[in-house]
């Protein structure tokens, strides 16, 4: 908890955000040290959990993480190395390779995810209905904002 938070309800609000923030951001860095993977691997296992298990043509998801060819072909070796995808071709454009997550990228991601995971299943057990109903209001609201943001950014260069 942060030392000290400011006096308004906006500004708590705030500051307990960039804190979880701040520790997310060290739980991503703890997980790159005690996997051996790197901040790209990282990424690459959030967009294919995010896909679902309809798996990422490997052009697409070097697309998405903006790397070049060789550099995806790499990251999905590396993976693949650690047995948390899998490479299969598209039933429907045999052409088309596509990555989805192996059984062994979910306990992966359980066993370093845990703490976390009990910690908000703890914290929302402790609320009734109308209070998880505003929680939810409240972060798909700063997800939809950050997300409209972001999309309105101009491209980085590099």
């Amino acid at each position: 908890m942060p030392a000290a938070l400011p006096q308004d309800p906006s500004g708590r609000v705030t500051a307990l955000t960039q804190e979880l923030l701040r520790r997310t951001v060290a739980l991503a860095g703890e997980l790159t040290t005690a996997s051996g993977l790197n901040p790209s691997d990282l990424a690459a296992l959030r967009a294919l959990d995010a896909a679902a298990g309809e798996g990422i043509a490997v052009n697409t998801l070097g697309a998405q993480l903006g790397l070049s060819s060789g550099a995806v072909t790499a990251l999905v070796d590396r993976l693949e190395g650690h047995e948390l995808v899998r490479r299969t071709r598209d039933a429907h454009d045999r052409r088309r390779v596509l990555v989805t997550l192996a059984p062994r990228a979910r306990s992966f991601g359980a066993e370093h995810l845990a703490p976390i995971a009990r910690a908000v299943r703890s914290a929302v057990a402790e609320l009734d209905a109308r209070e998880v109903a505003v929680v939810e209001r409240f972060l798909a609201r700063v997800l939809d904002d950050d997300g409209a943001a972001r999309s309105e950014r101009p491209p980085q260069e590099g």
